[in-house]
């Protein structure tokens, strides 16, 4: 399988797995998509006791499309317009990248089926750390998927799973270091949830710190610049002015 980048052909090669048609394993799957990948002959959903046919129906509209099958090497995809989301490292989950995007409804969904919500990438990033705002405003190309409302949700409901609220990543930053960039409202439910105020990272910057620019990140490479919301909000919670000695 070849691709048109710049008007250049670059070939692409994956590996996948597909049970044979006379397999139990392809009549189940093809009553479940709705469609028999070999022949082309759609079938009727039937509902099942988590999902109606409506809800079925849209879940699976593009596996009915290729029909049932896994991927034992994915194609070597050539990023040519973005860089690609670097918060999303080696060890990133499903769950994490739902939480990145505020998909409430994909996390519930994931967490029913046995995902941890505790795992961490090898940067030591958690769920709750891209749920709470790692990475979020970054972007030159977009705008965010979720809206802050999404985010939150996000947040109740990996705080109800008992993940760590102080986990800190390689960087010795929390949740709270991400949501003091950005979102007031998950500043206010992690501070109420347990974490504490006054961690500071390894460059010595705490919340506040970061909540007044000091050191984050901005917008496509610019300086941070200072949350006057977020800096009230800390200080009504009673977060320390600066940075404590180290």
């Amino acid at each position: 399988m070849s691709v048109e980048s710049e008007s250049v052909p670059i070939p692409r090669y994956a590996i996948y797995y597909a049970p044979r048609p006379e397999e139990g394993l392809a009549a189940a799957a093809s009553q479940w998509l709705g469609r028999n990948a070999d022949t082309g002959q759609m079938r009727a959903l039937k509902p099942t006791p988590v999902f109606g046919v409506e809800r079925l129906t849209e879940i699976t509209a593009e596996p009915r499309l290729y029909g049932f099958h896994g991927t034992l090497k994915a194609p070597t995809l050539q990023r040519v317009h973005t860089p690609g989301d670097r918060n999303l490292g080696e060890g990133a989950t499903p769950l994490m990248r739902a939480a990145r995007n505020g998909d409430v409804a994909a996390m519930r969904l994931l967490l029913d089926r046995g995902a941890d919500p505790k795992l961490e990438q090898k940067s030591k990033v958690t769920a709750l750390m891209l749920a709470s705002g790692l990475g979020r405003n970054l972007s030159a190309f977009a705008d965010e998927y979720a809206s802050e409302a999404q985010m939150l949700e996000a947040v109740k409901l990996l705080l109800d799973q008992h993940v760590d609220v102080n986990a800190v990543n390689d960087g010795g930053q929390t949740a709270l270091h991400f949501a003091a960039l950005s979102m007031d409202s998950v500043v206010e439910l992690l501070a109420k949830s347990g974490a504490k105020l006054d961690i500071a990272d390894r460059q010595g910057r705490t919340p506040m710190d970061m909540a007044n620019g000091r050191g984050g990140p901005g917008r496509a490479g610019q300086a941070a610049a200072p949350r006057r919301s977020t800096i009230e909000l800390l200080r009504k919670l009673g977060a320390p002015e600066r940075t404590p000695e180290r």
